[in-house]
């Protein structure tokens, strides 16, 4: 798994803009076969299946998810699984501590060098695609402008 990491402005400037924030769990493609919830999601595209993610993407105020898919001949597919969902931001000595309702917890290590997460945790893996734990990989972070 790569990540692209990058330094994440708390609030945008006139010479700096804001970012955009992107946590990535890894899933497992056979895992998410042998879920049927997540499984129907694909819409009849399973068999084509190469990989999959959960990607949160957190900008502003707001959060939100989305299933993104890699099927054979490259193709990319995004099913999104909520709508924006609003966040609270605490910001303590270096860390910055991201809610978002009950779908995501995420705490990250933003001081002087590249930001690094600390704890991250998404409802949205059992509870939306039914997988038991142990079929994704630790989230990561992808940056965008």
């Amino acid at each position: 798994m790569s990540a692209i990491i990058r330094h994440i402005p708390l609030h945008a400037t006139a010479r700096e803009p804001e970012l955009a924030l992107a946590i990535r769990w890894d899933i497992s493609p056979a895992a998410l076969l042998g879920s049927a919830t997540a499984a129907a999601l694909l819409n009849g595209e399973a068999p084509r299946l190469v990989s999959a993610a959960l990607l949160w993407h957190i900008r502003g105020t707001t959060a939100r998810a989305e299933l993104a898919l890699t099927l054979t001949r490259n193709e990319r597919h995004t099913i999104p699984l909520t709508g924006p969902l609003p966040i609270t931001t605490t910001i303590t000595s270096g860390d910055i501590h991201i809610d978002a309702a009950d779908a995501l917890h995420l705490s990250l290590r933003h001081g002087s060098g590249d930001p690094a997460i600390l704890y991250a945790r998404t409802s949205l893996l059992a509870a939306t695609l039914a997988l038991p734990g142990g079929v994704y990989d630790a989230p990561a972070i992808v940056t965008t402008r």
